[in-house]
C-alpha cells in the first residue's frame, strides 16, 4: 500500500522507474506482470539478485522501503547497497552511479546501534534517510543527534482505503450471516507476529470469558492463525488451549490476510455479489444455524465486509511504525480501541483512539529492533471493552474523532513531498 502511491507519482513526473517487489516463496507471480517480483530469499543481500538487477538497469536513484532491520543487512555483506555502491565508487570516483534514499520506520526507544547503519549509508552516496513520522525524528535526534539533520520524514496517507458505503441493513446482515448477531463484534488485523499482539487478543478474549461469559462480545481476529512468524503463535492451539473457541473466529482458509496475487496486496472493497448472495439468502429463510455454515459465509468477506460487520477495531500491537490498519479503520468510520505506546501512534492517533494506558511499563517486553514493547493486562482490556459494550456512546464519540483524525492523512501531500527529496538529492552530484 505505501509504495503504489510514490511509484504512481513518480510514473507522473515522466521518471523510468523499475519496481523490485518482493512476494513469499512458493507463490506464483505472472512473467509478463509489470511489476517483476522476487521470493523472499531472492531479496537477501546475499543472493546475488540484487547486484544484477541494479547492474542490469543501472538507476540513478535506489528508493527502498523496507523495515529498519532489512535496512541494516543491505548495508553490510558481498552483495549489499553498500559494497555494491563502494566498488561502483571505485570505478567512477567523481560520480557514483546511483544515490540511495531509505524509506523506513523508527518503532520507540531506544533505537538498536546496529540500525544506525542503515541510517547513514544513503548519506554517503548523496541520498538521504526519510523516517515515516515526526516523531521518529524525534528519536533519531535524542539518541543519534549528529545525523538528525541529514534526515526527514514523510507521513503515509490514509485515503487509499474506502469510507464506509453500507447500509445498516446490510451491516446486520453481514454480522448474521457470519453467526455474529447480538453481539459486539471487536475485530482486530495483522500478521501473525508476537509485535502484533494477536495472542495478547486470546488471552483478553479469556479474561473476558472469565469475568463476563461468553454471550455478548465476540473477537474476530483477521490473520494467518496457523503461519506465524517472527515470533508469533500457532493461535488456533492457543485459541483451543485458552478455551476460547467460542467467541475467537478467524477465517476459514489460507491466505485470507494478503491477497498475495494482486499488486495492491489487500482485497479491500467489498463485493456487491456477496451483498445479493446473502441477500437472497436471507429472502428464502436461510440463517446459518450452525458455526460451519457461518464460517463458510465468512470465507467470501473482503476487508470492508469485514469493517461492516464489526463494532469496534481493538489494536494490541506492542510496537508500530505507524499502524496501518488502526487509521484504514478510523477512515473506514470503525471506532479504535488501542494501547498509548509512547511513539508514533499516540503522535497519529492520540486521543482519536479509546486509549488503553499500559500498567506495570517496568515490565515492558524488548523488540529485537531495542524499541519498547506497550503492554496492558488482558483483564484490563477485557474490562474496558465490557464498559464500550454497556455504553455505546464512547464508540461513537470515538468513530467520529478517528473520521477527523484520519482526514488529516492525504497520500498527495506525502508524494509530492517525497518527489521533492528526491529531485534534491538527483541535483547534487557528489556522494557525501
Amino acid at each position: 500500500v505505501c509504495t503504489e502511491p510514490f511509484v504512481n507519482g513518480f510514473l507522473a513526473e515522466g521518471w523510468d522507474v523499475h519496481y523490485m517487489g518482493v512476494v513469499g516463496a512458493g507463490l506464483d507471480w505472472p512473467d509478463d506482470h509489470p511489476v517483476k517480483m522476487f521470493t523472499v530469499e531472492q531479496s537477501s543481500p546475499d543472493s546475488g539478485v540484487l547486484t544484477d538487477w541494479l547492474t542490469d538497469i543501472k538507476p540513478d536513484i535506489v528508493f527502498a522501503v523496507r523495515d529498519p532491520g532489512t535496512m541494516a543487512g543491505w548495508t553490510t555483506g558481498p552483495d549489499s547497497l553498500s559494497s555494491i555502491w563502494a566498488s561502483i565508487k571505485d570505478g567512477y570516483a567523481s560520480q557514483p552511479l546511483f544515490k540511495v534514499i531509505f524509506y523506513l520506520a523508527i518503532e520507540g526507544m531506544p533505537i538498536s546501534r546496529t540500525f544506525k547503519l542503515a541510517f547513514e549509508l544513503p548519506f554517503h552516496t548523496g541520498g538521504k534517510t526519510v523516517l515515516w513520522t515526526p516523531t521518529a525524528m524525534k528519536l533519531v535526534r535524542r539518541q543519534f543527534p549528529e545525523i538528525a539533520d541529514r534526515c526527514d520524514f514523510v507521513h503515509f496517507g490514509l485515503d487509499h482505503f474506502p469510507e464506509n458505503d453500507y447500509s445498516l441493513e446490510d451491516r446486520l446482515m453481514l454480522k448474521e450471516m457470519a453467526g455474529m448477531s447480538d453481539r459486539m463484534v471487536v475485530m482486530t488485523i495483522g500478521t501473525n507476529k508476537r509485535t502484533k499482539g494477536l495472542a495478547e487478543v486470546i488471552y483478553t478474549a479469556h479474561a473476558y470469558k472469565e469475568m463476563y461469559g461468553s454471550e455478548d462480545v465476540i473477537f474476530y481476529i483477521h490473520t494467518e492463525p496457523e503461519d506465524p512468524t517472527i515470533g508469533g503463535h500457532d493461535l488456533i492451539h492457543l485459541r483451543h488451549w485458552y478455551d476460547v473457541e467460542d467467541i475467537v473466529v478467524f477465517k476459514p482458509g489460507r491466505n485470507v490476510y494478503i491477497n498475495k496475487n494482486t499488486f495492491a496486496g489487500v482485497d479491500m472493497n467489498g463485493s456487491t455479489e456477496l451483498l445479493s448472495k446473502l441477500r437472497h439468502m436471507k429472502d428464502v429463510g436461510f440463517t446459518p444455524a450452525e458455526p460451519e455454515e457461518a464460517l463458510s459465509n465468512l470465507r467470501n468477506y473482503r476487508l470492508t465486509d469485514l469493517f461492516a460487520m464489526s463494532d469496534m477495531y481493538l489494536d494490541l500491537s506492542a510496537v508500530e511504525g505507524w499502524g496501518l490498519p488502526v487509521g484504514e479503520a478510523q477512515r473506514w468510520g470503525l471506532p479504535v480501541m488501542g494501547i498509548s505506546d509512547m511513539a508514533a501512534r499516540d503522535e497519529i492517533y492520540g486521543t482519536s483512539r479509546i486509549i488503553i494506558e499500559p500498567e506495570d511499563r517496568e515490565v515492558w517486553d524488548t523488540w529485537n529492533s531495542g524499541a519498547r514493547l506497550a503492554k496492558a493486562r488482558p483483564s484490563r482490556v477485557a474490562s474496558m471493552i465490557k464498559s464500550v459494550y454497556e455504553d455505546r456512546s464512547s464508540l461513537e464519540l470515538a468513530r467520529m474523532a478517528g473520521k477527523t483524525n484520519s482526514d488529516l492523512y492525504k497520500w498527495g501531500p506525502s508524494v509530492d513531498k517525497m518527489i521533492g527529496i528526491i529531485k534534491e538529492c538527483h541535483s547534487h552530484g557528489q556522494g557525501l
